[in-house]
């Protein structure tokens, strides 16, 4: 399954339900903005120390970064 920012808010409204994206055992659901169980990679926006988001010193866009492991895509509680 493939999943994106969209296709969460969509799937969400649609059932009612929230799907969280794991990465090697870690919930990523929060800092996730695509994710890719069949080929194992997952799209994340990056954080400071403080928990803020890291913008991108040329773009001034939120800073992202792409990561390969386990990934898994499945039902879970509303993110915190």
């Amino acid at each position: 399954m493939v999943l994106t920012v969209s296709g969460w808010q969509r799937h969400w409204r649609t059932t009612g339900e929230y799907l969280h994206v794991w990465l090697d055992g870690m919930d990523v659901t929060s800092e996730c903005c695509y994710a890719d169980d069949e080929h194992g990679l997952v799209e994340v926006f990056l954080r400071d120390a403080n928990g803020k988001f890291h913008l991108d010193e040329i773009t001034h866009d939120v800073a992202k970064l792409v990561v390969h492991g386990k990934v898994e895509i499945k039902p879970g509680p509303e993110p915190q």
